[in-house]
């Protein structure tokens, strides 16, 4: 009558969930800097671009903010199925706050190979 789902399978099913979106909103985070920054920066800012953003505790967030509306076991397969969500007002905020630190951290980066640029030209005076 009621389905069964195997207990063992829940806990690595969850995990790959998580990881699944954490690799979605990574793409989504690569796509939307590409977008505001990608025509404005050269190789070495982009390179620093994606180091950033993958640098942040992304995974926290998402083990934090997931949900699992569904999970429904199949009897003639054998196999579970789970369903994981994440709230869009939470990961809009989250993604914005996220590019706001991307494009403080670039002005930044700019700022010291500006620095930098003019502490050599210093030096060969």
């Amino acid at each position: 009558m009621g389905k069964h789902i195997p207990c063992y399978q829940l806990g690595w099913m969850f995990q790959l969930a998580q990881k699944k979106l954490d690799k979605r909103i990574t793409q989504i985070l690569e796509s939307v800097a590409y977008e505001k920054f990608g025509d404005k920066t050269n190789e070495k800012e982009q390179k620093f671009i994606l180091h950033v953003i993958k640098e942040e505790k992304q995974p926290i967030f998402v083990n934090n903010n997931t949900t699992f509306p569904k999970i429904a076991y199949d009897d003639d397969i054998n196999t579970t199925f789970v369903k994981a969500c994440l709230e869009n007002k939470k990961l809009f905020n989250y993604e914005k706050k996220r590019i706001e630190k991307i494009k403080n951290k670039l002005s930044r980066y700019r700022a010291d190979k500006a620095f930098e640029e003019l502490e050599n030209e210093d030096d060969n005076f």
